[in-house]
């Protein structure tokens, strides 16, 4: 025990000075640090995330690509924050995504880049886990921007196109009542270039890693909560034809499930995805060529892509699995 009590001890010392080692010569020598990092950091990030005593220390080593800054070049927590803006109510935001390309397109950036919030981009697998580790840094949290509480103005102030009020809930209740995979839907506050994003949902890396653990692959995937832009061309459509035409709009409104899912790391298996969208594509189509097609069994078989696309739709709330089975 007494072996075991001093292993730790001088563990817990040798850690301490390594770190601030590394601290002085980030100060001293930022440029030289940066290289270091870039080979070196995961084993940082991996201290983060195992060392609670040190996790706060070794934090000030980290470096991240941000929203603002140009690709490659990499910011410590401490310069972050130098930075931080009035809306970001003490908190640094970070987006996991797995390119920088991908997380600057993100929906769930938009509301930051509205409000001209600077955002961390993480593309490693470990990020989010030593961010979900760390928790808080110097007495501001790390919140991750899919789970942001923002709210943008319109574009356009009050006069800007959008559903009223009204319309909006009702087609919010049709959503939920229509497409199997959502759990409810509401109006969003921030949204500003995209129709949809899933909101609340578990984590795409852990849902990952759960996947690689579980032998039957990624447990299945509970209805989700989903916000719509009120604002947005497509919804404003879909608020105008679900009742008219409530087949095509079904399918429409599972693609918008289907499209905020994989911007949300959350599809498991797009293949499931692929009848649908089919069956969309040939429907945008039919007014530019009506007579494309129209053989004697061309309604049957309509009506057979249609409940095809349903079923496909169907699956594809019900986990990676089921998806595959659907498109099969």
């Amino acid at each position: 025990m007494q072996d075991s009590a001093l292993m730790r001890k001088l563990s817990s010392v040798l850690s301490r000075r390594v770190i601030k080692f590394l601290q002085e010569r980030a100060k001293a020598e930022p440029k030289a640090y940066l290289s270091f990092f870039s080979e070196f950091g995961q084993f940082i990030k991996e201290g983060v995330c195992s060392d609670f005593e040190l996790k706060g220390e070794a934090a000030k080593l980290l470096r991240f690509e941000t929203s603002t800054k140009d690709p490659g070049e990499m910011v410590s927590l401490d310069d972050y924050i130098s930075r931080m803006v009035p809306e970001q109510d003490d908190k640094i935001y970070y987006l996991v995504a797995p390119s920088r390309a991908s997380a600057l397109s993100s929906a769930y950036m938009e509301a930051c880049r509205a409000l001209k919030i600077e955002v961390l981009l993480l593309t490693s697998t470990i990020d989010e886990f030593a961010m979900a580790n760390l928790h808080t840094y110097s007495g501001k949290e790390l919140l991750s921007a899919e789970k942001a509480s923002l709210e943008v103005s319109p574009p356009g102030g009050t006069s800007s196109t959008s559903l009223s009020s009204a319309d909006a809930d009702a087609l919010c209740t049709w959503l939920a009542q229509t497409v199997p995979g959502v759990a409810k839907a509401t109006p969003s506050s921030r949204l500003t270039d995209s129709p949809a994003i899933v909101v609340g949902h578990e984590s795409a890396a852990m849902r990952r890693m759960m996947g690689m653990m579980e032998a039957g692959g990624s447990p299945e995937l509970a209805p989700q909560k989903l916000e719509i832009n009120a604002r947005h061309p497509l919804i404003l459509r879909l608020a105008a034809v679900h009742a008219s035409q409530p087949s095509l709009a079904a399918a429409v409104a599972q693609q918008l499930l289907d499209n905020a899912l994989v911007a949300a790391g959350l599809m498991d298996d797009p293949r499931g995805m692929l009848a649908n969208m089919t069956h969309i594509m040939a429907e945008a189509l039919k007014p530019h060529a009506p007579d494309a097609g129209a053989g004697p069994h061309a309604e049957a078989e309509a009506a057979q892509a249609v409940d095809q696309a349903v079923e496909v739709g169907q699956a594809a709330g019900a986990g990676g699995d089921a998806q595959a089975q659907g498109v099969g």
